[in-house]
């Protein structure tokens, strides 16, 4: 597939657990060895500028995220990261309203076709 074809959500890495020390560059210098990166941040505090401790990276290639998650454990900035697929926030506020509306007490990304609801 034309990686121009391969949607964003396919391409990004959640970074959970970082060193409020790790900046864009040394998360950049950590991941690339996986593939070309064509995104990368640190989430900081607006008002501090501070690193939240998470950030995000985005592949060129879907494929790529595969390779960076088969060689966890992965350790930036002498503190092990965890390395998840990135979710986009409008799959995640849906299931969390669907759960809410629905008194539901399951897992967060339950299969939306065994809820029983006509979706």
């Amino acid at each position: 597939m034309d990686d121009k074809n391969e949607p964003e959500q396919f391409r990004k890495l959640f970074i959970g657990g970082l060193s409020y020390e790790t900046t864009e560059d040394s998360l950049k210098g950590h991941f690339e060895q996986w593939g070309e990166i064509v995104d990368c941040v640190v989430m900081r505090d607006p008002q501090t500028k501070r690193s939240r401790g998470f950030g995000f990276i985005t592949y060129k290639k879907a494929h790529m995220v595969d390779d960076a998650q088969n060689a966890r454990p992965h350790v930036i900035d002498k503190r092990e990261v965890e390395p998840k697929r990135a979710v986009p926030r409008e799959v995640i506020i849906t299931v969390i309203y669907l759960r809410k509306i629905l008194n539901l007490s399951m897992p967060l990304f339950y299969p939306v076709r065994d809820l029983g609801i006509g979706i």
